[in-house]
């Protein structure tokens, strides 16, 4: 069994800074061709220790992960898998977790910073000039405004909905009610499973590769 681990925040590409080093997409994906290219490899187990990440890009390889049928392919959560983790894991149909373990997320966050009081305070102001009405929307010089959210919110909801379809199409979750599992919620394990969203339980990743 090919074993790719996934620590750690999910980035668009993978980097390293000093000793550190972060995931990307683009190196799960290029783990995962690898495996499938093994001859040594009778499958493949996708390893999850991480709280999610960026959602650009997400959709595209969790299709790909879906997309490889040469090989089985598995995801365990070790400890966490949760909102683009998730999303990458349910795309295995292959979903096994410890008791412990903590699945789910299944939605999206973006975070407006309002620092116009900070500014004030220091004698800044900013001032934007855009060609297009919506260029500097959410800019974190100014209160965010009604018209603003209602903007973001709709990338925001269309990338929830992908997120909740995909699921819904790979694990056997109930698509009438997504407000029971896909509304943000973090479950442990044996609630994941009673949802759909965990396939079953296994005492460690090892007991999984048995």
């Amino acid at each position: 069994v090919a074993v790719i681990d996934v620590t750690g925040m999910i980035h668009r590409n993978s980097g390293s800074f000093l000793w550190f080093f972060w995931n990307g997409q683009d190196h799960i994906r290029a783990n995962i061709a690898a495996a499938m290219a093994d001859s040594d490899a009778r499958a493949v187990l996708l390893s999850f220790n991480s709280p999610g990440g960026v959602a650009a890009g997400v959709k595209e390889l969790a299709d790909f992960i879906a997309a490889q049928t040469a090989k089985p392919i598995y995801a365990y959560a070790d400890g966490l898998c949760a909102s683009a983790a998730y999303w990458l894991a349910s795309a295995t149909g292959r979903v096994y977790a410890p008791l412990s373990a903590t699945i789910g997320s299944i939605g999206v966050l973006h975070v407006h910073c309002d620092r116009s009081a900070a500014n004030a305070a220091m004698g800044v102001r900013y001032t934007y000039v855009t060609g297009g009405k919506w260029k500097a929307v959410g800019n974190p010089d100014a209160p965010l405004s009604a018209a603003d959210q209602s903007h973001l919110q709709e990338t925001v909801t269309a990338l929830h909905e992908l997120f909740k379809a995909d699921v819904a199409a790979r694990m056997p979750v109930d698509s009438g009610d997504p407000a029971a599992w896909g509304d943000g919620q973090v479950f442990l394990a044996a609630k994941a499973q009673e949802l759909g969203l965990v396939s079953g339980i296994v005492t460690d990743r090892d007991a999984l590769i048995a």
